[in-house]
């Protein structure tokens, strides 16, 4: 049923010798003697011109001189440095690399990353090496916002003093004794120093309760790696923006990869799989906005694929979200952008709770029990969505003022159900079956 409504061969110029041919001076000796002055004057003459030409080579040699010396610093700045020790603590920008795997010693604190970065222009290049935590950390506290169990750590060293307000006394955040509402006033400082221009790639993590963490760094890298068995996020981005995070891998982890106050990042051709939930944006303070999820696959979450929570102007677009709860679930978010996703064979395809003025366009939530649902969400504008062999199609609960318009629910037990809900606009053609709690 159916509603209404894309060198110069430039050979330095080939030199050449102009040498006049010599003549046989015997018997002609007034034409020699004069041939010989004319020849001291050629000399001459040729010293002068060989004394500029020596100055010019010198010239030169100096510019070449100082070619080379840029060259060395740039080599300098490409030298490659290579990783062999668990707990390495990068401070220096460069490139580094791993030339084999990397194992968490028996004696190792299993809270110690096995590699920080706290410095900005580092890539780090596994060369498809893996790092082994050995065992795992269980999520807690000082894992979300501490290093506690991570395999590699981008974070900026936390040694700065903090101004109290007239009476208070300075701060370190690495006082021992420090409580927890002080570690939380330190966290939400907005002039913290934040990392940026790091690279991650090329590398597989494993074993810990954090595969990647990125916490307060900007324009950065995260690609080609491959994150399994964490206990808390395969790839965590932390009070991070305007980072891409590109063709991973996670599996076997409860958040495959995990945005908490992070804004203007870019996901792209990630793929998540066995875990309990996919691809979380989530809230700390602010929220996490302003995002770009496209062509992302998430398989077998156990409770969602997509979730978005407190979090605004997000574009969520062409994923592929299957045998999941919740295939994308929006809940306290507005002024959201969904388009041409595929949601199938979950439980519920798209789900918005109490989220308002989201606009779904071109969406497939096929093969799902329910297609489509909003519950107290409103002002929404649903477009050409198709919602085809479902019990329910498009289920609305409590939702008003919502734009409903040019979708499709075919080979459906129900097409439209509105439970206390009333569409503004979008003049229905098709049975739609409306229940009023009395």
């Amino acid at each position: 049923m159916q509603d209404s409504k894309s060198d110069k061969a430039n050979l330095n110029r080939r030199t050449y010798l102009k040498g006049a041919a010599a003549t046989s001076t015997l018997g002609l000796a007034g034409v020699a003697y004069a041939s010989q002055d004319g020849e001291d004057e050629k000399k001459d003459n040729g010293n002068k011109n060989n004394g500029k030409k020596n100055d010019k080579h010198n010239g030169d040699r100096k510019h070449d001189g100082k070619k080379k010396d840029r060259k060395k610093d740039e080599d300098k700045d490409k030298e490659t440095y290579v990783i062999e020790e668990w707990g390495t603590t990068i401070t220096e920008p460069g490139h580094y690399v791993l030339k084999s795997d990397l194992t968490r010693p028996r004696r190792a604190d299993p809270r110690t990353p096995a590699i920080t970065i706290a410095t900005s222009g580092v890539k780090l290049d596994g060369q498809g090496y893996t790092i082994d935590g050995g065992r795992t950390v269980e999520p807690s506290q000082n894992t979300i916002f501490g290093s506690g169990g991570v395999g590699v750590l981008v974070q900026a060293p936390r040694l700065r003093k903090i101004k109290r307000k007239k009476g208070h006394k300075k701060y370190s955040s690495k006082k021992k004794d420090a409580d927890k509402k002080d570690w939380e006033d330190w966290m939400d400082r907005k002039d913290w120093k934040k990392l940026k221009d790091v690279t991650v790639k090329n590398l597989t993590v494993r074993n810990f309760a954090t595969g990647i963490k990125f916490s307060g760094v900007k324009k950065s890298k995260i690609k080609y790696t491959t994150v399994m068995n964490t206990t808390f996020a395969g790839i965590f981005l932390f009070k991070s923006k305007k980072n891409k995070v590109v063709k991973n891998t996670v599996r076997w982890s409860s958040v495959g990869i995990f945005l908490l106050d992070a804004s203007k990042n870019y996901l792209k051709y990630n793929t998540v799989t066995d875990v309990l939930s996919g691809i979380l944006l989530h809230e700390y303070a602010s929220g996490s906005n302003k995002n770009k999820l496209v062509k992302n696959t998430v398989t077998d979450a156990i409770i969602s694929g997509i979730d978005v929570s407190d979090s605004y102007k997000n574009k969520i677009k062409k994923n592929t979200v299957t045998e999941s709860t919740f295939g994308i679930l929006l809940t306290r978010s507005d002024k959201n952008y969904l388009k041409e996703n595929r949601t199938t064979e979950n439980v519920i395809g798209i789900t918005l709770i109490e989220s308002d003025r989201n606009y779904l366009s071109g969406n497939r939530a096929n093969d799902n029990d329910i297609g489509i649902l909003l519950i107290t969400s409103h002002k929404n504008i649903l477009k050409q969505n198709t919602a085809n062999y479902t019990s329910i199609g498009f289920l609305l609960i409590d939702s008003d003022k919502n734009i409903v318009s040019k979708n499709t629910a075919n080979n459906t037990e129900i097409g439209f159900l509105l439970i206390e809900s009333n569409f503004n606009k979008g003049s229905e053609t098709v049975p739609i079956e409306a229940v009023s709690r009395s």
